[in-house]
Parts: structure tokens; C-alpha cells; sequence
């Protein structure tokens, strides 16, 4: 708290030293960093209707075991062990995570979580409640369970690898669960289904396995994963997910991992060109209002193609359209819509058949007008409407501008302490309250009026009946049929400008080393299906078996003191062996020492029957495994450090081409439109300066930016796709497969020129008390009450606060933006 008023945003903050993007991402400790990725189904959010989106509770038990040659006799294997409870408070705070709490009538917490303990004896799996629930966004930062440097602890491990040397070969299993079945969606599941048939505690009857058995491959294909279609003799209750990277090669704390083998001498991946002139032929890079914009303008050159890529990723192109509605429609794309409220209309109801059968000519469409006197009623609520609209804007905007004043006020205290400025801020804090008061009074008196011309409205429509032509009432199962309805309809949006947009392509967009998005099901196994043997046929003619408690009591000099546990850890700890193709020749010669170089082979075959050796040669009956293989749809085999691009952090210059209002208090002038700019009815709808010329002498001057975005390749994949629909062979096509584009908006852009920063805010706290407590008391502050009484809805955080360094405030935005720097950040390094 003493050091920034951001949390869970580890490249995010404002602009000041400590929360400059580019020094923002915590520097890891040497060693060796493990990060767990989690299955899809538990990083997907549900919602209904408007309530928040919430999360499943993710696992917070995770065994961590490594094994692998370090310099012991004979060049056999040791082995060691870490348990990790993510929800634990761990020994060492500074190898933690802060996580918050907060509540509304009494102090906030903040505690570190995030326990690794050494296993060297019986590991405590008991279940136990969670200490704090745990997803996959954390503490409420959407990129919390992807990046590594904001999960460390929970969803990941550092092993500092002491006493290893260099040239050892190394290897990690993980393995996780719940700690309490309450969170645990399998054994919620079997809960419900016996709940749902009345089953009593115990083991299921045959029949009830059958049918449970068909309803956990239902909830199985909704995660996206498979399930074998053989009934296994047991109902499964609880999920475990496991992981393996085997082959890491240990070159001690100061190699270079983003390199070869061979050293900083060899030639260089592709992703950091050597020559950092090189940059400048390996990336190229694209600026637009709109992702859109920005990557066609990447793609190809010229404004008419530009706009018709862009027009084509809209779905603009699949109608008639002429060059002046295509310019306004992409002008259109340029703003993002603000909720502008709501409308009320009186709707006709439908008619329903004549039951009398009356004949005479049709009605005429719209010869049925609504009554004067409705539509006066109509006119009045939303009038009343419109009001309620107008204060409940002026009434949020004051929420935030009580929170910004107290956010500024409470920086300034922290900074330097009681000053002038902080006198000033507070007597402003004063004033805000009460504007905030005086508002939210109307805004509940405005309601009450709306509501009450609401009800004048719906009793007016309820004397409203439909006839027949004959005059008879119309009946709806022998009630009187009403005429109209009344409805209510989002009234016309506001529109403000998006962000501009920034687009990449070069090799760091691309992933490296690592596994590639697909959307094929997870494959699942259960328990008792793990690898627990190998099958091999002896060129001589007899069959031989090896098993997995054989090739480890052959590779580890002493089993009895290795740290493993039992069970299910135990039997994925003996698969992970045989499935190693560095054993292949081990358990080759365990089969047959006579025969055990092309028994090698099949070996290789049977762990590995994706590879291209395999494929060439597969293995054949009688060679098998005993047991089922894992979800082949990962890599395992560690090949040098992995590269995810996933952050965009940004730094640009912007020179205004209007000068900002010299103090706090003046305004911009009222003719600054008119005498600036025109409207150009070809450009769209935008407006032109009218001097095209260099910027005049009283501009502003050039301001600096920074923040940062997650990338996203889903506008360049939107455009493949609409490509390949009108021609597969376009060259397009081949460029945006082949050659990884990725695009995002400049994320808080706009927001800065308001002087704005976006992100995720700590509630309003007391920091005199907090001061007062040395740092042991965080207690609301007294402007929650003011933000909070008396509104439905409680406002914790905004999606912006104030920015605390001096800039040029620019409402309008023009002028000119320069690049100035970017740095492509992975899922656990910068670069």
C-alpha cells in the first residue's frame, strides 16, 4: 500500500518511477521458474443476466516434484519434492503474493499467500476449507493466472537449483488438487447427482455407477474434454491435474536461456535479432483508429485498400454500399458507444385471430393511432426519464470525483505530507460531498417522479381494450384482451473515441518453445489408467514386461530415501519415467541387454507416437504400454526457454494541436472548434484542421504516455477467415498464418489525455489511520460513505483514477502521436 495504490498489476501504474511500465515486471531470482497453466474450462467466466462474471475456484495444492542426474555415482538419478498450498502464508513474505479483502463494515486485509515447504516426509493432504478462494483472475486482475510474475507462489515455483551442476539434466512433475471438496467441480458434481436421485452416502451400485458414469461424460464434454468411453469399476470424485517439462539442461544462474547451447557465439533465435539493426527488417509495425485499421494498414499499402481490408473485417463489404456510406461507416467504427439511458414506447399488441368472424375489408396498417392522451403521458415520463438519465450521470461523475479528489489528497500525504496542496485538496473533498449530496437528493426525487408517472401511464393502458370489428371485446382465455404495452428501449448512445491501435508483426509474435492454441478436447484418464509397464517383443521370440518400479530401482541408487509420496503422486511419478525417451535405452536393456539398441527404437515409439520417427516406424503388436497415455496435445520436452507474447507495454509522444488551458481553473476557449477545424463531408464525418500546415505556435507541448495491453491475434485470425471465404489462395492468407500478426489498442490512451489512468484501484482507505497504526490498520475511509449511502450499487473501484504526474490536460483529441518505444513482454519475461 505504502508504495503504490494498484494491485495485481505488476507492468500497470501511473507514470511516475515506480510505476513506469518498462521497470514494472519484478526481476526473478536465478534458478529455475515453473509455471502452471491451467485447463481452459477453469480460466472461462459464466454470467447471468447482469450480475458480475464470476470465475470457478481453481486448485490450491500443488506437488512439485523433480528429479534428474546431478553429478551422483554411476549417473544415477536423485529426486526432490515441494508441496505448495497457494491459499498458505508462506515462510518468506518476499517470495509472495499480497491478496485483498475487502469488507464493508470493518478493515480491510491484506495478507501474503503462497506456502512452498520441502517435502521430506508423509505429505498432509487432508481436505481442509480454502483460507481465500482463488481464480483464475486473481484478486481481480484478468491477466493474474496467465502472467507469471502476478501468479508466482500460487500458480507457480522457483526452484534456485543449489548444489546442481552445470550440464545436469533436470526434470518437473507437477501435480494439483483441491483442498476442499466444496471447491472441487467433480466432487460438486458427484454431490449433485446424488442429491439429485436421493443416493445415501457409499459406494454406488452398479446401476447408479452406469448412470453417473453417463453423466460425468455430459459435464466432461461441456469442459471441452474427453473422457474414455470404457466404464471404469469406480465412480471418479475428484479432479487432479498434472503437468510435466522434462530436459531441462541446467547451465548454472548466468546463462543465457534465450539462446542456444552453444553459447551467446551461435546464431541467435530469430525473436532477438543480434544486430539491433536487424529490428528494423524483422518487424514492421502499423498505427490505425481501430485494431482493424491498424492491421490492414500493416498488409498493404494505399488509403483505398486500406479502407476496403478494413471495410472487409467489418462486414461491411456484403451488401451494396457507395464510397461516401463506406467512409461514414468506418468512421462509425472509430467510437465506441456510451450508455445514453432509456426510452419508453407504447407498442401495440399483436391482434388476435377474429373469433366472430366478421367480415368486411381489412385495416390498413398504422390506422390505428395511439390516443392523445397517451401519448401526453408518454411524453411526461419520458421527460422524467430523461431527467433521471441527466442526474444519474452528474451523479456518478461526482462518485468519481470525490475518488479522485481523495485519491490525489491521499498522494500527496503520502508524499510529502500535510501541505498546501493537501489543505486544498481537502477543502475540494468537502465541496465535492456536497455537490454529491445536493445531487444524489434530485436523483432520488427524480426517480420518485418517474415512477409515479410510470404508474399514471400503466394505469391509463390498462382501460385500453381491444374489440372486434364488431364491437365485442377481444378475450385472451376469457380475460379482455389489453391494446398496448409499454416498453422500454436503450435510448441512443453517447460515443466517445477509442483508443488508438497499435499492430506487430515479426518473429516475437509468434509463440516459440511452447504449446500451440488448439481447440481440440482435453483427454482425460482416471485413475488406475496411468503407464505402469511397457510391453516389448525380444527379436528372439519371447515377450519380456518391464515395469516402472523396475527401471526406478534401477536409475535411482537409493528409492528408499526419495522423497516421493504414494498413491496417485507415486504412479504419475513411475509413468514420468517410462515415458522419459532419454530411458528408452534403460528399459531397452532391461528387456534385453543382447538386443537393447534396436529394441531402443520401439521404446522411442511406444512413448512417443506423434514424432517422426514413430510415424515412419511405428510400433506393432505385441510392443504396447500397459496403461493409457497422457493428452498428447502438449510438448513436454523442454528445448529452450519459452517465448508467449502476451503484453504490449507502450511508449508514445503526443503533440496537441491546441494548447492546454494553462491553469486548473481555466477553460478552453468557446470558438476553439469553429476557428480550428471544419468538417469535410468526403473524410467520413471527421473533423479537418483547417490549417494544414505545421501546428501553431501556442500548441501544447509534446507530452509522453505510457502503459501497456494484453495482444490478441483475434483481428488478424477475423481476417483470415474472411479471406479464405472469398479465395483460399489470396497471398494474404499465407502472410497473416505464417507470419504471426498481433494487434491491440493503445490501452488508457485517451484516458491520459484526460489526465486518467486506468486500472485496478484499492478502495477509498483511511491512511491517516493506517499511518497512525504503522501500516497495520486498513480501514474505509470516510468518502466511501459519500460515494456509497443510498446507491444500489457500491463502487469499490473505478475503472480509472486521477493521474498523479503533472501533464497537459486534452479533452479533444488532435494532434500528432509518435511511437517512441515497445517491448513485446512474455508470460514470465520482457524483452
Amino acid at each position: 500500500m505504502s508504495g503504490s495504490y494498484l494491485f495485481g498489476a505488476e507492468l500497470g501504474g501511473d507514470s511516475d518511477s515506480n510505476g513506469n511500465p518498462f521497470e514494472k515486471a519484478a526481476d526473478l531470482q536465478p534458478g529455475i521458474h515453473l509455471h502452471f497453466r491451467l485447463p481452459r474450462a477453469l480460466t472461462h467466466g459464466s454470467q447471468s443476466g447482469a450480475e458480475k462474471i464470476s470465475f470457478p475456484p481453481i486448485p490450491n495444492r500443488w506437488l512439485v516434484q523433480r528429479y534428474g542426474g546431478s553429478g551422483a555415482a554411476n549417473g544415477k538419478l536423485s529426486g526432490k519434492a515441494w508441496f505448495i498450498r497457494s491459499d498458505g502464508q508462506p515462510a518468506d513474505p518476499a517470495s509472495a503474493i499480497t491478496w485483498p479483502t475487502f469488507h464493508k463494515d470493518k478493515a480491510a486485509e491484506f495478507q501474503k499467500i503462497g506456502a512452498c515447504t520441502e517435502v521430506t516426509g508423509t505429505l498432509a493432504e487432508q481436505d481442509e476449507a480454502a483460507l481465500v478462494t482463488i481464480t483464475a483472475i486473481g484478486p481481480g486482475d484478468p491477466a493474474f493466472s496467465a502472467y507469471y510474475p502476478a501468479c508466482r507462489g500460487v500458480l507457480g515455483f522457483h526452484d534456485p537449483v543449489t548444489g546442481i551442476p552445470k550440464g545436469s539434466r533436470l526434470s518437473y512433475l507437477v501435480t494439483g488438487w483441491y483442498a476442499d471438496p466444496e471447491d472441487d467441480p467433480l466432487a460438486r458434481l458427484l454431490a449433485e447427482f446424488r442429491a439429485n436421485n436421493s443416493m445415501p452416502p457409499g459406494d454406488l451400485t452398479p446401476e447408479q455407477q452406469d448412470k453417473y458414469f453417463t453423466e460425468l461424460q455430459r459435464w466432461a464434454k461441456e469442459q471441452a474434454w474427453s473422457i474414455t468411453e470404457i466404464k471404469p469399476p469406480t465412480s471418479p470424485a475428484r479432479l487432479l491435474c498434472h503437468g510435466l517439462v522434462r530436459g531441462i539442461t541446467w547451465q548454472g544462474p548466468t546463462h543465457n536461456y534465450m539462446q542456444s547451447e552453444e553459447g551467446a557465439a551461435s546464431s541467435q533465435p530469430a525473436v532477438f535479432p543480434a544486430n539491433p539493426d536487424n529490428h528494423t527488417k524483422a518487424y514492421k509495425l502499423a498505427v490505425g483508429n481501430t485494431a482493424a485499421e491498424a492491421v490492414a494498414a500493416l498488409l498493404v499499402p494505399g488509403a483505398v485498400d486500406q479502407d476496403l481490408l478494413t471495410a472487409l473485417q467489418g462486414d461491411l463489404l456484403s451488401q451494396s454500399v457507395t464510397a461516401a456510406e463506406l467512409q461514414h461507416e468506418l468512421h462509425e467504427r472509430r467510437f465506441n458507444g456510451v450508455q445514453g439511458g432509456s426510452i419508453f414506447l407504447i407498442r401495440p399488441e399483436p391482434d388476435l385471430p377474429d373469433t366472430n368472424q366478421t367480415t368486411g375489408p381489412p385495416k390498413a396498417a398504422g390506422t390505428n393511432p395511439i390516443p392523445a392522451g397517451l401519448r401526453k403521458l408518454l411524453r411526461e415520463l419520458n421527460a422524467r426519464q430523461q431527467r433521471c438519465d441527466d442526474l444519474s450521470r452528474r451523479v456518478e461523475d461526482l462518485r468519481w470525483q470525490v475518488y479522485a479528489l481523495w485519491y490525489l489528497w491521499t498522494n500527496e500525504l503520502r508524499g510529502r505530507g500535510v501541505s498546501a496542496r493537501s489543505n486544498e485538496l481537502d477543502k475540494q473533498i468537502s465541496v465535492a460531498k456536497k455537490a454529491l449530496a445536493t445531487e444524489q437528493t434530485a436523483w432520488h426525487r427524480a426517480r420518485k417522479e418517474r415512477d409515479a408517472s410510470e404508474r399514471s401511464l400503466h394505469d391509463a393502458l390498462g382501460e385500453q381494450f381491444k374489440t372486434q370489428p364488431d364491437g365485442t371485446p377481444t378475450l385472451d382465455a376469457g380475460k379482455r384482451e389489453l391494446k398496448y404495452r409499454l416498453a422500454s428501449v436503450p435510448a441512443p448512445p453517447f460515443q466517445r473515441p477509442g483508443d488508438p491501435a497499435i499492430a506487430l508483426q515479426g518473429p516475437a509474435m509468434a509463440r516459440l518453445k511452447t504449446w500451440s492454441s488448439t481447440d481440440n478436447k482435453l483427454a482425460c484418464r482416471i485413475s488406475g489408467q496411468e503407464v505402469t509397464g511397457i510391453v516389448l517383443a525380444i527379436p528372439s521370440g519371447s515377450i519380456a514386461t518391464v515395469t516402472a518400479e523396475q527401471l526406478f530401482a534401477d536409475l535411482f541408487p537409493q528409492p528408499n530415501t526419495l522423497p516421493v509420496p504414494g498413491g496417485i503422486h507415486w504412479s504419475l511419478f513411475l509413468e514420468a519415467l517410462l515415458l522419459d525417451e532419454c530411458n528408452a535405452a534403460t528399459i531397452a536393456g532391461l528387456a534385453s541387454r543382447q538386443h537393447e539398441k534396436e529394441l531402443s527404437d520401439t521404446v522411442r515409439a511406444l512413448q512417443n507416437p506423434g514424432s517422426t520417427a514413430a510415424q515412419q516406424k511405428p510400433a506393432t503388436d505385441p510392443n504396447s504400454l500397459i496403461g493409457r497415455l497422457p493428452d498428447q496435445s502438449f510438448p513436454i520436452k523442454w528445448d529452450g526457454n519459452p517465448w508467449i507474447p502476451l503484453f504490449l507495454v507502450w511508449e508514445v509522444s503526443w503533440q496537441s494541436a491546441y494548447a492546454s488551458p494553462t491553469a486548473s481553473d481555466d477553460a478552453l476557449p468557446q470558438d476553439l472548434l469553429s476557428s480550428r477545424w471544419h468538417l469535410v463531408d468526403n473524410a467520413g464525418g471527421d473533423l479537418m484542421l483547417k490549417d494544414e500546415g505545421p501546428y501553431p505556435a501556442g500548441s501544447a507541448g509534446e507530452a509522453s504516455y505510457q502503459g501497456y495491453a494484453i495482444l490478441t491475434p483475434s483481428t488478424a485470425n477475423n481476417l483470415v477467415q474472411r479471406l479464405e471465404a472469398l479465395d483460399k489462395s489470396h497471398p494474404l492468407v499465407n502472410i497473416l498464418k505464417n507470419q504471426r500478426v498481433l494487434a491491440q489498442s493503445l490501452d488508457g490512451f485517451n484516458d491520459a489525455l484526460l489526465l486518467q489512468q486506468p486500472g485496478i484501484q484499492l478502495p477509498p482507505l483511511d491512511y491517516d489511520k493506517w499511518l497512525d497504526s504503522a501500516g497495520q490498520s486498513y480501514e474505509l475511509a470516510s468518502v466511501d460513505a459519500a460515494i456509497n449511502d443510498g446507491f444500489d450499487e457500491r463502487r469499490d473501484t473505478f475503472r480509472t483514477a486521477p493521474r498523479v504526474a503533472d501533464g497537459p490536460f486534452l479533452p479533444i483529441r488532435a494532434g500528432r502521436l509518435e511511437i517512441k518505444r515497445l517491448s513485446s513482454s512474455t508470460l514470465s519475461a520482457r524483452r
